[in-house]
């Protein structure tokens, strides 16, 4: 077993200082590819700190026969990084977002009436899948359903606007 195993199963059983030590041994490289991915030293800074805080909540989880510890900890910091660039990016364009939204309810207000009419979780998955571009599992995780409850939402949101615009022609 090499010493970042052993530091890993040390901190299973709660021992701060092989936390510690796994920091001093590993840290310049899971924040510097937090840096890499974000761009940005706080949010790398935020990233790292996730990662061993993730590392200390999960360390009985590491199964070695999977992988290294140190791929272990550069795929969190991956992970976390990737999100935290995603969280970045839906911030900046939700802005254009909301104004695209906006000006396709001024341009199609049967629509947007029809939208305002559904229960919010109705509401909420539809926003999400048609402004803020994400796919039925993003949408899944972000609402706390299941992929096929999602798509049921959403289809049957799709089947009674495709009845209520025949109505209306």
């Amino acid at each position: 077993m090499d010493i970042l195993t052993g530091l890993i199963g040390q901190i299973a059983s709660k021992n701060e200082g092989a936390l510690a030590e796994l920091y001093d041994r590993t840290s310049r490289v899971v924040y510097g590819l937090a840096l890499r991915i974000t761009g940005d030293r706080p949010v790398a800074e935020d990233v790292t700190l996730e990662v061993y805080t993730e590392v200390w909540k999960g360390a009985g989880t590491f199964e070695a026969a999977q992988g290294t510890v140190a791929a272990w900890l550069v795929t969190i910091a991956r992970n976390r990084a990737l999100d935290r660039v995603r969280e970045a990016r839906a911030l900046v364009s939700n802005a254009d977002r909301r104004e695209d939204r906006d000006n396709m309810f001024r341009d199609h207000q049967p629509f947007g009436r029809f939208l305002s009419e559904l229960p919010a979780d109705r509401q909420m998955a539809i926003d999400l899948a048609l402004f803020s571009g994400l796919t039925q599992s993003e949408i899944a995780n972000r609402m706390g359903m299941s992929v096929r409850t999602t798509r049921a939402k959403i289809h049957d949101v799709m089947m009674r606007f495709r009845d209520q615009s025949a109505c209306l022609r």
